[in-house]
């Protein structure tokens, strides 16, 4: 009858003692970016410019698409961003274009489409490639176009990543704003549509 006990002793010791010897896969830390934001906005004199959610799925989730090939990408699980590309790039442009409305200001309508957010491996590149359309009350488009940015980065890290996409996006709304404000000057308020 003493056997019995002893025998399950040395079982659950031998169980306890043979986990802790076999080797663990080493934990590796996950880590969260974001982009930086600009600091003022926009001054677009007579202008409001609302920014409507920025249209782009997979692969362009939480987490960092570098592309290692023409066509071939790997998805990181350890880089990933504080949320998706869609919301930091509808956050930035809404901080971008914050100006308040005033009386009399055009109201214009931005929609962005991300086509590229990634980085180039072997280039060593974050590439932002966004379409921008901009309409007006009426629905009319003003402008129709695609933005691209090239910015290179010291290293292949998940931290030079976020750098060079917020200075990309920086590069990318200045262009956006001076095209907004040339394409309202070539076109006329629209009729609003019945």
């Amino acid at each position: 009858m003493k056997i019995l006990p002893l025998i399950s002793l040395s079982f659950v010791l031998a169980l306890f003692c043979g986990c802790s010897i076999l080797e663990r896969e080493p934990y590796k830390e996950t880590y969260y970016y974001d982009i930086s934001y600009p600091e003022k906005p926009a001054v677009l004199k007579g202008l409001n410019v609302a920014v409507l959610n920025p249209a782009g799925g997979a692969p362009y989730s939480e987490r960092m698409v570098f592309r290692m090939s023409p066509n071939r990408i790997s998805i990181d699980e350890f880089n990933r961003w504080a949320s998706s590309p869609s919301e930091m790039i509808k956050k930035y442009f809404y901080v971008v274009f914050s100006a308040e409305e005033a009386p009399g200001d055009r109201r214009l309508f931005l929609r962005l489409e991300i086509l590229r957010f990634e980085a180039l491996f072997q280039e060593k590149i974050a590439m932002v490639s966004l379409r921008a359309t901009l309409s007006d009350d009426a629905d009319t488009d003003l402008l129709c176009k695609i933005y691209t940015a090239e910015i290179p980065m010291e290293k292949l890290s998940g931290d030079d990543f976020a750098k060079a996409s917020g200075i990309a996006l920086d590069e990318i709304s200045k262009k956006i704003a001076d095209d907004i404000v040339s394409a309202c000057k070539d076109k006329p308020l629209s009729e609003k549509k019945p």
